[in-house]
């Protein structure tokens, strides 16, 4: 076995123990790409995640409110982005495992592709900042930051256009996929010391109060926004009086469905009208 051969993959299935990791790995009801599913499982399967993660929680949660504290007698613009974002860098390269590090560089990559096919696809022209990270090091450049800005300015940008020009986001019969691609980065081009044991969930839990120690209050609120307004962009629905394609994210492509509304996959299928899932090239 090589060392990047997950937990549940090196072991012999025990049916009287079964392992939960491998069932979902082996389950192929959701589509994605198997190596992601390779590194996120077992990232989530990890001996950090079961014994370090529930004692890290508590004590960043700790931090996040001491840290608000603490701003509320300094300057609220008071921020220092750059020394943030080498701090991040140097833990990613140091402490975090190489799954966790190839999903975070990969997250910059897709995020870029979903707000370019947006892009390409909508009626009116909207500027774009794709991220493309071919090592930790680049991080050190607002990586983070910027990640978060292009997804507030791009939202910004394409409502105010639509308002301007009175349009909206309609079906587009033959759409422009020309941005979507697998992302170039190698798991095995990640750092993989004995030192490098964080798994993706912990360091999460770590970067959040120094987030909040080291960015203003906007800056730092501004994550937790943008995952939930990610979602939102990974799964965007038409209106409901056209029977337009509705398009949704997933770690191996687009995936779409001919209905009258977004609804998440169940299996192979559409959960609100029971067709089929198509690629694009079908």
């Amino acid at each position: 076995m090589t060392k990047t051969t997950p937990d549940f993959l090196a072991h012999d299935h025990d049916p009287r123990d079964p392992n939960p990791w491998l069932a979902m790995y082996l389950d192929q009801s959701t589509p994605i790409a198997e190596e992601v599913k390779r590194a996120w499982l077992g990232d989530s399967g990890s001996r950090s995640r079961q014994f370090v993660l529930p004692f890290i929680r508590p004590v960043a949660r700790t931090l996040i409110v001491l840290f608000q504290v603490i701003k509320v007698f300094t300057p609220r613009r008071l921020a220092f982005s750059r020394t943030l974002h080498r701090l991040l860098a140097w833990g990613m390269e140091n402490f975090i495992r190489p799954e966790a590090n190839w999903l975070i560089l990969r997250h910059f990559h897709l995020g870029s592709q979903i707000l370019q096919f947006i892009a390409a696809n909508a009626p009116v022209n909207v500027p774009t900042n794709p991220l493309r990270p071919q090592a930790i090091a680049d991080v050190r450049e607002d990586m983070f930051l910027v990640h978060d800005l292009n997804l507030y300015n791009f939202v910004i940008r394409l409502n105010q256009n639509l308002r301007d020009a009175g349009l909206q986001l309609e079906y587009v019969p033959c759409p422009d996929f020309s941005m979507l691609h697998q992302p170039s980065l190698r798991l095995e081009d990640m750092p993989a010391r004995r030192r490098n044991f964080l798994d993706l969930q912990s360091s999460i839990e770590l970067f959040t109060p120094i987030y909040q120690l080291l960015l203003t209050d906007s800056d730092s609120g501004a994550p937790r926004i943008r995952c939930s307004w990610t979602k939102r962009l990974a799964c965007t629905p038409r209106p409901s009086s056209m029977h337009a394609h509705t398009w949704c994210w997933s770690t191996t492509g687009i995936r779409w469905c001919r209905c009258r509304r977004c609804a998440p996959a169940s299996g192979s299928r559409c959960m609100d009208c029971r067709r089929r899932w198509r690629t694009p090239s079908s």
